[in-house]
């Protein structure tokens, strides 16, 4: 929320803590204050369930934190661990079924690959069906195995 918030040009957030630290009485003000200490901007902006779902998994297996929706060249990488070469794209049915789609897909991890970097595509059956296999290809692709 709190990404999405500054992306839309929503948040000023000196102001925010600033009128928080002033308004003692406030309920939730200790929490959201918290939450903003700890908040790296542009960390968490997700595009949809599945990618907020990885992101998700990916913090609960203890693996580093990505770049989430970050350029690299001509693209925009859905989770992106840079100093390990890794890419991670969650394919939704919707976005990935057309053949067109397919086609940039195919582009773009023969882009990565030329540049040293391993691209990874999992599917919504994969991410909320079957963690533990993605747990573990992202585990190896991290050297983490």
């Amino acid at each position: 929320m709190l990404d999405e918030a500054e992306y839309l040009g929503l948040l000023d957030r000196s102001n925010l803590v600033t009128r928080l630290r002033r308004s003692r009485r406030r309920r939730g003000r200790a929490r959201l204050l918290a939450v903003l200490a700890r908040h790296e901007p542009g960390s968490t902006r997700t595009k949809n369930t599945l990618e907020e779902s990885f992101l998700l998994l990916v913090r609960k297996s203890g693996f580093p934190e990505p770049q989430v929706n970050s350029r690299l060249g001509p693209y925009e990488i859905d989770f992106l661990w840079k100093a390990q070469r890794v890419a991670v794209e969650t394919d939704g049915r919707s976005a990935h079924e057309r053949a067109s789609a397919r086609e940039r897909d195919y582009s773009r991890d023969a882009w990565l690959h030329a540049r040293g970097f391993r691209p990874l595509r999992f599917t919504w059956a994969q991410v909320r069906g079957r963690s533990d296999e993605v747990v573990a290809a992202l585990a190896a692709a991290l050297g983490e195995s």
